[in-house]
């Protein structure tokens, strides 16, 4: 696809997935509220993610936090077992590391995500280890490494609104350049042109128009 699609899409397809895991959640926390469940016990899956002020406060603080224990918990395993006193790896050099491991764990569970949706026959058979999704999700230390090695130190001194502004655009930038990989992923999957049923049935249609099954 051409630059300006994958810009479009990349964007169209992080709207998608915030409405796709947040409408069934808040449909199940209004449901459980009602026979008494307490609406502590559904904290809100997303923290304003368009308000993210950097890379790392989107994906530590602001991005859905089905996996986010999970891989906290995983990658802190995984990084005891490597010996990183012989790599002589210091505070910096264990935090990349680490990034690295959780992107990795959410590489893995993303394609099997993507193997699980069904793909349009008119496309090649698609293969299971996606090269493109390797480079949105391998992407993602790489910046945060550099917003934390040059981004902040450059902005530091700024005064608001620009300090905010500045690292927003880094951010942003970096998320919907990197999301054009995702969605090449979609797209050599063959998901593109697959018409999906976000909708199955419809009380308002059915009220007006007898559709109730859409």
């Amino acid at each position: 696809m051409s630059l300006w699609k994958q810009l479009v899409l990349a964007f169209c397809v992080c709207v998608h997935t915030g409405m796709t895991i947040s409408l069934p959640y808040s449909v199940a926390a209004l449901l459980t509220s009602f026979v008494g469940a307490p609406s502590t016990a559904w904290p809100p899956m997303f923290d304003s993610p368009f308000a993210a002020r950097s890379l790392a406060e989107f994906w530590s603080q602001k991005w859905h936090a089905i996996f986010r224990r999970v891989f906290d918990v995983w990658s802190y395993a995984i990084l005891s077992i490597i010996p990183t006193s012989a790599l002589h790896l210091e505070s910096r050099g264990r935090k990349f590391l680490r990034a690295v491991i959780i992107f990795l764990l959410s590489y893995t569970v993303h394609l099997l995500l993507l193997w699980s949706v069904p793909s349009n026959p008119a496309y090649p058979p698609k293969r299971f280890f996606n090269v493109q999704a390797a480079k949105f999700f391998l992407a993602q230390p790489l910046g945060l490494t550099i917003e934390l090695l040059v981004v902040f130190p450059l902005t530091t001194r700024m005064s608001e609104p620009w300090k905010t502004a500045f690292r927003r655009i880094f951010a942003w930038g970096w998320l919907l350049f990197g999301g054009r990989y995702w969605s090449d992923a979609w797209y050599s999957g063959g998901q593109m042109g697959f018409k999906e049923r976000y909708i199955l049935y419809s009380p308002i249609r059915g009220l007006l128009w007898g559709q109730w099954i859409v």
